[in-house]
């Protein structure tokens, strides 16, 4: 068994194109072969947001840590201060 293996071995040493000879390869046009069907492209959409949306996408952003979306927001929506210069606090009824 070994000597079988070791003559395959140099019988595939002397001629590289036997490599694969014993191996049976389709052709493109065999009836068996499975026809591709042709993968279609879809053209990436722009999706149209509102302020809200806009504001909700960016403070996401910002709370995952995006350094972008922290600067956007601060120049949106600046800190007010009073007159000494201290920021105001924002009070909500309820």
């Amino acid at each position: 068994m070994f000597n079988e293996f070791l003559d395959r071995v140099k019988s595939m040493a002397r001629s590289p194109t036997s490599l694969h000879a014993d191996r049976t390869v389709q052709s493109a046009a065999s009836p068996r072969a499975p026809a591709r069907k042709k993968k279609h492209y879809l053209p990436p959409q722009v999706i149209k947001l509102n302020s809200e949306q806009g504001v909700l996408l960016l403070l996401g952003h910002a709370w995952e840590g995006s350094e972008q979306a922290r600067d956007i927001l601060k120049l949106l929506f600046p800190v007010r201060r009073d007159k000494a210069g201290d920021p105001v606090q924002d009070t909500f009824p309820g």
